[in-house]
C-alpha cells in the first residue's frame, strides 16, 4: 500500500519470532502512546532492500556491521534448550547428554543454534538429528506440544519460562555473539514516526535489563 502523502505510518519489517515473542506484546503500548501512528508491520527473512521496499526501518539479526545502515542493537541472542513442562517430567532431562535420547527441534532461519550451544557446554550430543522448521517461532510451538526440545533465544521465551509454560532443563546458557537491531539507512533521516518508536524501543530495553 502507498505511504505517499503518509506522514502518520510507521512501515517495519522483522523477523516472525522476533515480531511474535518480543514486539507484538509490546506493541498496544506504542500505539496507547502514539494513537495517531499507524504501524505497518510485514515479516521476512530475506535481506532488506530500502530503495525498492517502502520501509522506514528493517530488524535484522547479526553483529550490527551492516556499513550502509545505522543499527541500534535490541537484544542480544542468549540461546538456551526449552520444552514443555511435561515433556521434562517425562524423559527427566538433567544433563545436556541427556539431550541425545531426545528430539532436538530446529529453526532453519538460524541453523547453527544447536552446534553453538552443545559445543559451549561440552555435550557429547550429535547437533544435527531432529525436526527442522522455517521460524524459530514454530520449532517454540512444537515445543509447546511436547514434540522435543527446542533451542530458543532467552529473551523471546523469558515470559514463558516465568509463567511455567515452558521450562529450561538445564541452567547454561550461550551467547552467540550476535544481536537483534533496528536498521535503517544511513543516507536517509529517520521519519518522525521512526524517531518516536526509536525512543520507545529504547524504554523497553531499559525496562528488560531492570527487571
Amino acid at each position: 500500500m502507498s505511504r505517499r502523502g503518509r506522514r502518520d505510518i510507521l512501515a517495519i519489517q522483522s523477523y516472525t519470532t522476533f515480531s511474535q515473542r518480543w514486539l507484538i506484546p509490546r506493541l498496544t503500548q506504542f500505539h496507547d502512546s502514539f494513537p495517531r501512528i499507524e504501524v505497518r508491520l510485514s515479516s521476512s527473512i530475506a535481506p532488506v532492500d530500502f530503495e525498492m521496499q517502502n520501509l522506514d526501518a528493517a530488524i535484522r539479526a547479526g553483529k550490527g556491521n551492516w556499513p550502509d545502515l545505522h543499527s541500534e542493537k535490541l537484544v542480544d541472542v542468549e540461546l538456551i534448550p526449552i520444552c514443555s513442562p511435561a515433556f521434562q517430567a517425562t524423559h527427566n532431562l538433567k544433563h545436556p547428554d541427556d539431550l541425545s535420547r531426545v528430539r532436538l527441534l530446529h529453526s532453519m532461519a538460524r541453523p547453527t543454534d544447536w552446534h553453538a550451544w552443545l559445543k559451549r557446554v561440552g555435550a557429547t550430543v550429535d547437533p544435527e538429528p531432529g525436526i527442522r522448521f522455517e521460524s524459530s517461532a514454530l520449532a517454540y510451538e512444537a515445543a509447546s506440544l511436547d514434540i522435543g526440545v527446542a533451542i530458543a533465544t532467552k529473551v523471546f521465551v523469558n515470559r514463558h519460562l516465568q509463567a511455567g509454560s515452558f521450562v529450561a532443563p538445564f541452567d547454561m546458557t550461550c551467547y552467540s555473539g550476535e544481536g537483534y537491531y533496528l536498521t535503517w539507512p544511513k543516507n536517509i533521516s529517520p521519519s518522525l514516526p521512526l524517531q518516536k518508536f526509536l525512543v520507545w524501543m529504547r524504554e523497553q530495553i531499559g525496562e528488560d535489563e531492570n527487571r
